[in-house]
């Protein structure tokens, strides 16, 4: 998986997870085209997949790419999920700001987890919010770009639909205490939170395709560094934090008083 830290960093600590065991079950919620994957399946055959995707054209790729795979496929909504037996990881890559109910979508995943199991949720953020750096100034042409980017800003605030095939499409910004409360409504808690996909994506474009390897690992360890240092994500930062990531698992019993 390259040009994505966020993706790359959950599907490492899938990885680990899987390291040893004879039969590790996985199920992703809104699979694409199975390429973030691809690469782990083939180089993991103790991996079983499960992949869900409602976006038939998306569905059919992802049957050619993962084919010689572990990989079982259908073609249906996250929220009809049914897995044979319980998931010990289950992925949700740049989905949610896709669902339009959110709180079945995570009832969804804690249906199919497994006791131990872990959630490996990201969601874009940065799509969604006005640049940091917009303002009026003393240019030529200011305040056209300024009235430009708010009504592209307004836009992407505001929920966008259209037809794909036979399914409906919504994109909208994830707010932060929404899916939180939505977690808790769920039944999950929150083992591990990060924010992934700085700048450092765009440059990722550039550079030339023999260094993108060194470049990608570089980026990476940039990105742990900075969520280590304690730079505390705020929705109004998601311009340079463009990527959200959370683990989740299930919600300890609470204990009797």
């Amino acid at each position: 998986m390259n040009g994505n830290t966020a993706k790359i960093w959950c599907l490492s600590q899938i990885a680990n997870l899987a390291k040893g065991k004879t039969n590790f079950v996985m199920l992703d919620l809104g699979c694409g085209d199975g390429s973030p994957v691809a690469e782990l399946l083939h180089e993991n055959p103790n991996i079983s997949y499960f992949g869900v995707e409602p976006h038939k054209a998306s569905f059919d790729k992802a049957c050619q790419l993962l084919a010689g795979t572990t990989a079982i496929l259908q073609n249906a909504p996250a929220y009809d999920a049914s897995l044979p037996k319980p998931a010990d990881a289950i992925i949700s890559f740049s989905v949610l700001e896709h669902v339009y109910d959110r709180l079945a979508y995570l009832k969804a995943a804690k249906r199919n987890l497994g006791a131990t199991g872990k959630i490996f949720i990201n969601y874009d953020a940065g799509n969604f919010i006005l640049p940091l750096n917009t303002q009026l100034d003393s240019t030529p042409g200011s305040l056209k770009r300024l009235v430009r980017r708010l009504v592209e800003h307004n836009l992407r605030m505001s929920v966008r639909w259209w037809r794909r095939n036979e399914n409906s499409y919504l994109e909208k910004f994830v707010n932060e205490q929404d899916f939180v409360s939505a977690v808790r409504h769920a039944d999950l808690t929150i083992i591990e939170q990060k924010s992934f996909n700085t700048a450092l994506k765009s440059i990722y474009k550039l550079i030339p395709a023999e260094r993108r390897n060194e470049f990608q690992n570089r980026w990476l360890e940039m990105e742990l560094f900075i969520n280590e240092c304690g730079a505390e994500y705020r929705d109004d930062l998601a311009p340079l934090f463009t990527t959200r990531n959370f683990i989740l698992t299930h919600r300890p019993e609470l204990s009797e008083v």
